[in-house]
């Protein structure tokens, strides 16, 4: 008497569950940035540029609108090479981030303190706490990892 069999084995297609993962933390790492720059833009002044300068790094990476419209004599070009940031989404090391930093006296001051009482000349001193107010919108981005379901195929074999 002879048996025969069907068995359904599962395959997992890790390439492509990979690849969606990658493409919705990206997703997510760029919508991420935009909104921590969108509590900056709602926050920083504009008078000369600087200030607002120091991000135009940090919105070109994640294609964000950053306007600056100088109504003093312009300084954009000092504020954009005291910015820096960075953007990451790396699908091979699975490290997805952003940065941002600046050097800009004026605007680190005033990120905690009025900087009116040490000399700045400044119509909208601060303290800004544009950095709280960004982690803030960040802790409100969730994520869910793609479904695996789709990523799963039977493979039937024969035995017997």
């Amino acid at each position: 008497m002879a048996l025969s069999a069907k068995l359904q084995i599962p395959q997992i297609n890790i390439s492509g569950y990979r690849t969606a993962t990658h493409e919705l933390l990206l997703e997510t790492i760029t919508e991420a940035a935009k909104a921590w720059l969108q509590n900056a833009n709602d926050i920083i002044p504009v008078w000369s540029g600087a200030s607002r300068a120091t991000f135009l790094d940090l919105a070109n990476h994640v294609r964000f609108l950053w306007p600056i419209e100088p109504v003093a004599k312009s300084r954009t070009a000092l504020g954009y090479d005291l910015g820096d940031a960075t953007f990451e989404a790396n699908k091979a090391t699975s490290t997805y981030s952003f940065s941002y930093s600046t050097t800009l006296a004026h605007l680190i001051i005033n990120e905690y303190h009025d900087a009116t009482q040490w000399g700045f000349h400044l119509r909208h001193p601060g303290p800004y706490h544009f950095q709280e107010k960004g982690r803030q919108a960040l802790r409100r981005i969730t994520v869910s990892m793609p479904a695996l379901a789709p990523f799963i195929k039977n493979k039937s074999i024969r035995v017997g």
